[in-house]
């Protein structure tokens, strides 16, 4: 067999039951997943990109601490790219000038 046409193995503790009980969590609540885990999961499933990305949305939205950094993200996740780069440019001004949000109300 060709080496290129290969998939590695990925390995997941507990057998069939364990997998179908992560499975149920990373379709359910994936932001309790540790990046890793939720990594190896959707790689060890073969999700393809169009299965993950929301997934990837709803960590970002629900782990992220800054708000202009996981606005971009999703702008960017959902293909508005106009906005994600207006968000990008806001954030790299803000870096530049070292502005901190203290509080919100």
């Amino acid at each position: 067999m060709n080496e290129s046409h290969k998939h590695p193995l990925t390995l997941i503790a507990g057998g069939k039951e364990e997998l179908e009980r992560k499975k149920r969590i990373l379709f359910s609540t994936p932001e309790v997943l540790e990046q890793k885990e939720f990594e190896n999961l959707c790689d060890s499933l073969g999700l393809r990109l169009a299965d993950v990305e929301p997934l990837i949305a709803r960590r970002v939205r629900l782990r992220a601490k800054d708000a202009l950094e996981r606005n971009a993200l999703l702008a960017i996740i959902n293909g508005d790219l106009v906005e994600g780069t207006r968000l990008t440019e806001v954030i790299k001004k803000r870096n530049t000038l070292k502005l901190r949000l203290i509080s919100t109300p």
